[in-house]
């Protein structure tokens, strides 16, 4: 144990010393370096995580106590939430960036501003370039694929000269079925999922409620060629609607990361306008930002619970469909389904051995779709 947390221990050291330069690097105003910070602190952070998940294995070998496993593991969760706060903090200076560029003029002005940027031309994106872009939206004035704010074809603006802030057209994925709601008072975005069996809550979630979990159970994952225990949290919270007339009991199993996943930002104010079938339905959503957090996933069981008598809300083939919960309403495209390899992506991967592991702890069933030979 002494080597397990020896190295951690100077893990935490180094990323105490890159926090502290966060400050001074947001106030010095250098994209480059803001995203340097950036890639810094998430490298630590998925260094420190896996040798925790490691050490947290070693201690469950041993047969240590599940609570002086659980508090040994909640003190290095506490440390790496300070690392949390100035990632997210990096991250909205770069979407606010971003934001200022997308309401830049067309034409070659807003084009000659992402070069400078060195932001792809179809999503203004900073991690790839534009031919490696894996967005499928296209400009809303001529149907090619680039970025609106660039384009200076005016034949299909409607009024000319208008200039659209950021782009809203419906995503080719899909909609999810998103509702935002109350967690023990705190605000967060749920996506529902009619296959899962369980309700998961992110790590930056539980840590927020401040509670201890309701149950710490041990599970044997079965592996390809070996098997492994691992523990599993399960925290009691109350579910609120935003509206605060409604509320339930709900058990969330801890998924030890920030965020669960995220999804694009559909614009449900425009995708509303758009089709009239959806007149009347009213999403508490006004976050701009091109990509939404997820929090909590509710399970089948929990949906059934906030499933209401009201007719769902449907169009033609291929049209969104709303539907009113004792949450709220919700929209989503048909036939979309939420992809559980989205959520598995945001854990820390260290190997494909260990994305079978968690695909086993989140007691997610291994479906013929995900396997190699399909």
């Amino acid at each position: 144990m002494a080597t397990g947390n020896s190295v951690i221990e100077n893990k935490l050291v180094q990323l105490k010393l890159i926090v502290g330069r966060t400050r001074k690097i947001l106030e010095s105003g250098n994209q480059e370096a803001v995203e340097r910070q950036q890639r810094a602190l998430r490298t630590i952070v998925a260094d420190i995580d896996k040798c925790k998940v490691e050490e947290e294995a070693r201690m469950i070998d041993e047969k240590k106590e599940l609570t002086e496993i659980s508090e040994w593991n909640s003190n290095i969760e506490e440390k790496l939430s300070e690392a949390d706060k100035d990632i997210h903090d990096l991250r909205e200076w770069c979407e606010r960036k971003l934001l200022n560029v997308r309401r830049q003029d067309f034409t070659p002005k807003g084009r000659l501003i992402l070069t400078k940027q060195h932001l792809c031309y179809n999503c203004t994106g900073s991690s790839h370039r534009a031919n490696d872009c894996p967005s499928q939206s296209k400009c809303q004035k001529c149907g090619r694929r680039h970025h609106t704010s660039i384009c200076d074809n005016d034949s299909k603006s409607g009024v000319k000269g208008k200039k659209l802030l950021i782009s809203c057209e419906v995503n080719p994925e899909g909609i999810f079925p998103v509702v935002r709601m109350k967690v023990d008072g705190i605000e967060c975005r749920a996506l529902i999922d009619s296959g899962a069996g369980s309700s998961y809550a992110s790590a930056k979630l539980i840590n927020l409620l401040k509670k201890k979990p309701v149950e710490v159970a041990r599970k044997r994952v079965d592996m390809l060629m070996d098997s492994q225990e691992a523990l599993l949290e399960t925290y009691e919270a109350v579910v609120e609607a935003v509206t605060g007339d409604f509320r339930m009991s709900v058990n969330l199993t801890k998924v030890k990361k920030q965020e669960l996943l995220f999804v694009d930002n559909p614009c449900y104010e425009e995708v509303i306008k758009k089709y009239p079938h959806l007149e009347g339905v009213e999403i508490v959503e006004d976050d701009v930002k091109a990509q939404l957090p997820i929090h909590v996933v509710l399970s089948s069981g929990d949906f059934s619970r906030i499933k209401t008598d009201a007719k769902l809300r449907v169009g033609r083939d291929g049209e969104p469909i709303a539907e009113l919960t004792k949450l709220g309403w919700f929209i989503m495209s048909p036939g979309s389904e939420f992809d559980k390899a989205k959520m598995f992506l945001t854990q820390t991967t260290h190997s494909d051995y260990e994305q079978l592991c968690k695909l086993d702890v989140l007691g997610l069933e291994d479906k013929p779709e995900n396997d190699q030979g399909q």
